[in-house]
């Protein structure tokens, strides 16, 4: 796992609706505890061990 801009800790604060009702939602929202900085990113992306840990380290 890779610590980008010191950013190792997030929470996640939306799940970001898709346009056609009918789709399940592949994205979420995530912030940084830190900074604050928030992006996207698909949530079938927690579930990859090589890139997400869960709890805190």
């Amino acid at each position: 796992m890779e610590i980008v801009a010191k950013q190792k800790h997030f929470i996640v604060t939306k799940l970001v609706e898709p346009m056609d009702p009918d789709q399940p939602p592949e994205l979420i929202e995530i912030e940084a505890v830190y900074s604050k900085a928030v992006r996207q990113i698909p949530w079938r992306d927690l579930c990859d061990d090589s890139q997400w840990q869960r709890g805190w380290k």
